[in-house]
């Protein structure tokens, strides 16, 4: 049986060192499991006493009351044999006990209030004071609604001298901000948690709880950067956390209250699988509470459409709201049957209706609220005049110059004049001019409606012989329809109406129906015709821009014409400068995005030339196009963010990517706004956000569909590289899971050196674990990757070698993995900055292998080398670095005359 004790310790052992879950409370069950067949009663207690406290931060708390109750009925029948800890153990879980019998309301009121009175008895006789039994007093009257009795409690608790069982120093003021700021006393919550919200005072559940009790407090006291700061530092601790499934509910009512309703249903969707495993009613009631609220917020600024996905099901905020509600209600009226109060159903129904304290409150650089339905119809000047002509003549102009939203509301206009009743008097012509208008408003999303609309215009301008506007008709008729794919000769008849506009029409006319002779070439899988088509009319056309536009446009497809197309955007945006607006945009971003490519396949794509004029044509962009158009002005951003990224410009890198995640967010572009995230994680953390970054990287995560599998792979990367610098100690094997499943990917796609890099980074962590030997296995691994880079190669083996060093008596087999390293270097230039940072790199390492060898001299040498390298490059820091290792090494010349003193070192 010895060794089943044994087996016991180490479950407990193994225990200790496992994160609060499932998998904690899993190994001590086991445990429990052994000790009791064992009939080792002292074992099985020490097991139950570490069980309940698993249960109770495991997010199983019912659970404890039963082991709980038998660790207190083994105290009274032989208190003996509980020693000071145990017995210290057994009243400090007192606390918690009552604490829990009041979130569940199947436990009788009466026995909650039993439990207190023995606990109040028990720690009498313990010689215990009674400042937690004041805390326990009090939580129970704020639970039942009875502020004079809780205020009474209150300031007993707060009056009465810590002891060895009050709550630790960083738990203890979060219970007392709950119940100032029940009362509405904010300033006084806000000032008595100032200690632990500035990292004084922490434990396991600190500062995370007191952080989401301060949400509200923060927010009616003005302090709104404290608020938002206080959200996403708590969220982020406590995200995918079970145990904290009531704190989701805070921070769920907390964006309710503050315009941020996009994060609340975030926090919504990615936590709701929780809610089945609330770790009691009352954490579930708040939950559901706070999204009853955040669901009503949805609607009524126009989202309660807006599809929710949950385990099992996709539903609506509309559709949920009702749900959550129902299941809020119901749970408060079972704590109100319990209490024999209406307390709980109130505050339920106060979190419903409540109002937000903030219109819009942004939490991060890119936050955004979600914006309610754009307008229909804009509201634009009224023109000077107003007859039928001159409406249609600005709603054409202003169409045929891409100014959608004028147009349409002109439109509209003219419907409200002359629509109707109103339009008795119109001609033939007029009416036609309009159905062609509304066949232009139908756009490319009901193109059916569109051919109908204009089939009535050709007909209408038939019936009053209007030849050159029934052309014009007939070639766009033949464009649409061939972009559709619908049977006819539709070449044939846009070939005939370019032909009749080229002979009677205005050279805008005949433009125009090039243009779209060439767009129709192209649908017909003639590009060579429409190409051109397309070179001869910008030479003839007194205004080329537009031509050259659509010219560039299709080359653009070709890979091979790349030169040619970025010549010909060129052209355009110089010849569209003269009318501006939206096709000279359009051309910026085209000019831009050809650029960039150009300098690609030159493999300049880091060239601050190159990448210098691809910033300025975005900046053109973005100078010309339309405040209104927010798309285009989203991927201008987007591409302007890239290429000041690619400059190591990254302050400004982040801010355009900033504005283009925003505004991406708020046209319903929801997954290229994912995809621009990744960058924008790549600028928060060059200029030192990484907190910033880790949250942008969760987003994207969150966003990014499954067959975006490169976009995923890199938000998983620079999540990684966040967490990397944000982490505890406890949590860096969620950040080395990260790196393994990103070189895991990489490898999948064959990206070798990439993986080689993502390996290494997995290994940096592992030494900073000192898990030494599973570093050295990784920075192997990666090595072999890295056979196409023997500069990389180099700098994977030299890690290697370090953590073979760090390993006991293995300084010689370091030694030899050193000279594999020098050896990948060997046919590199030896003056090449690059390779003598990593040689002499290697020769430090070396030098501190030679030393614990015992190799003095040798290890000498190599320090003197690289310091005289280091230098050599103008690494004056790291040359320092070297000589600090020289300074180090223990020197005995031996009494040798010619080594009397120390060598040189190279300045």
């Amino acid at each position: 049986m010895a060794g089943g004790a044994d087996e016991v310790h180490e479950l407990i052992q193994r225990a200790a060192g496992t994160p609060y879950g499932q998998a904690k409370t899993a190994v001590l069950e086991r445990a429990l499991g052994l000790a009791e067949a064992l009939r080792d009663r002292d074992l099985a207690l020490q097991v139950r006493l570490d069980l309940t406290s698993a249960y109770q931060h495991g997010a199983e708390p019912a659970k404890s009351f039963a082991t709980f109750t038998r660790c207190l009925a083994e105290y009274d029948a032989e208190p003996g044999r509980f020693g000071e800890w145990e017995t210290h153990y057994l009243l400090w879980q007192f606390k918690w006990i009552t604490s829990s019998m009041i979130r569940f309301p199947e436990v009788p009121l009466r026995r909650a209030q039993d439990a207190l009175t023995e606990m109040e008895s028990r720690y009498h006789k313990a010689g215990a004071g009674l400042h937690a039994v004041y805390a326990q007093r009090c939580y129970l009257a704020q639970h039942l609604g009875d502020k004079e009795a809780a205020d009474e409690w209150f300031h007993r608790w707060r009056t009465t001298p810590r002891d060895p069982l009050s709550d630790c120093e960083g738990c203890d003021p979060s219970g007392k901000v709950w119940h100032l700021a029940w009362l509405g006393r904010d300033e006084e919550a806000v000032e008595l948690a100032a200690p632990v919200v500035a990292g004084e005072l922490t434990c396991h559940v600190q500062p995370q709880g007191i952080l989401a009790r301060l949400l509200v407090p923060y927010l009616r006291t003005g302090r709104l950067r404290e608020a938002a700061g206080a959200h996403r530092r708590a969220y982020r601790i406590v995200a995918g956390d079970a145990n904290y499934v009531d704190d989701f509910g805070d921070h769920i009512e907390f964006c309710a209250l503050t315009g941020n309703e996009a994060r609340g249903l975030e926090i919504l969707q990615r936590e709701s699988p929780l809610l089945d495993r609330a770790a009691s009613p009352r954490a579930a009631m708040r939950f559901a509470s706070a999204a009853g609220l955040l669901l009503r917020r949805l609607e009524e600024i126009g989202h309660g459409d807006t599809v929710i996905r949950r385990p099992g099901e996709e539903t609506t905020a509309s559709a949920l709201r009702p749900r959550m509600e129902a299941t809020a209600r119901e749970l408060a009226a079972r704590f109100d049957a319990r209490n024999g109060t209406d307390e709980q159903s109130r505050r339920v129904e106060e979190t419903m209706a409540a109002e937000p304290l903030v219109e819009h409150l942004p939490l991060t650089p890119h936050a955004r609220r979600v914006p309610a339905p754009a307008p229909v119809r804009p509201k634009l000047p009224e023109p000077a005049e107003t007859t039928p002509d001159t409406l249609l003549d600005l709603a054409e102009r202003s169409w045929d110059q891409a100014d959608f939203r004028a147009a349409l509301a002109t439109w509209a206009r003219f419907d409200e004049l002359y629509g109707e009743a109103g339009g008795a008097g119109l001609s033939e012509v007029q009416r036609a001019r309009r159905d062609e208008g509304r066949g232009f408003a139908a756009g490319k999303d009901r193109p059916r409606e569109t051919i109908a609309e204009w089939e009535r215009a050709v007909l209408g301008y038939a019936r009053a012989g209007d030849e050159l506007r029934r052309q014009a008709a007939l070639s766009r008729l033949a464009l649409l329809r061939a972009t559709l794919g619908d049977e006819g000769d539709w070449v044939a008849a846009a070939e005939e109406s370019a032909a009749y506009l080229d002979a009677h029409g205005t050279a805008a006319q005949h433009t125009a129906a090039a243009v779209r002779l060439a767009q129709t070439y192209h649908e017909a899988g003639r590009p060579d015709d429409a190409v051109r088509l397309l070179e001869s009319t910008a030479e003839r056309s007194e205004g080329p821009g537009r031509p050259l536009l659509r010219l560039a446009e299709i080359l653009a497809e070709d890979p091979t014409a790349l030169d040619t197309a970025t010549a010909t955007a060129a052209r355009a945006r110089n010849a569209l400068r003269a009318t501006g607006g939206i096709r000279l945009a359009t051309a910026c971003l085209l000019h831009a995005r050809l650029q960039r490519d150009q300098a690609g396949s030159l493999g300049r794509t880091g060239d601050d030339g190159a990448l210098g004029e691809v910033v300025q044509a975005y900046g053109e962009a973005l100078a010309v196009a339309p405040r209104a158009d927010t798309a285009l002005r989203a991927f201008a951003y987007e591409g302007r963010g890239e290429a000041l990224l690619a400059l190591g410009r990254a302050a400004e890198a982040a801010d355009d990517l900033i504005e283009a995640v925003a505004s991406l967010t708020s046209v319903g572009a929801n997954e290229q706004a994912a995809v621009v995230r990744v960058d924008l994680c790549r600028a928060y953390l060059a200029t030192g956000r990484p907190l910033d970054a880790a949250e942008a990287a969760e987003e994207a995560l969150a966003m990014l569909p499954e067959e975006l599998a490169d976009e995923r792979l890199a938000a998983r990367w620079v999540r990684a590289d966040a967490q990397r610098d944000l982490a505890g100690p406890g949590d860096l094997e969620a950040v080395l899971a990260d790196y393994r499943e990103v070189e895991a990917g990489l490898l999948a796609a064959g990206r070798w050196a990439e993986a080689a890099s993502a390996a290494e980074a997995a290994g940096d962590l592992l030494m900073r674990l000192t898990r030494h030997e599973e570093a050295a296995d990784t920075y192997a691994r990666a090595a072999g990757l890295g056979d196409g880079d023997p500069l990389l190669t180099a700098r994977l083996l030299r890690r290697r070698g370090m953590a073979v060093y760090k390993l006991d008596r293995q300084e010689e087999a370091a030694l030899e993995i050193f000279a594999e390293a020098r050896a990948a270097l060997a046919g590199l230039p030896p003056g090449d900055p690059d390779v003598v940072w990593e040689s002499c790199r290697i020769g430090c390492e070396e030098a501190e292998a030679l030393d614990w060898l015992g190799e003095q001299a040798q290890a000498r040498e190599r320090c003197m080398e690289a310091i005289a390298g280091f230098r050599s490059i103008g690494a004056n820091e790291a040359a320092d670095r070297a000589a600090e290792i020289l300074a180090s090494i223990y020197w005995d010349p031996g009494g040798d005359e010619d080594d009397d003193e120390e060598p040189e070192v190279a300045r």
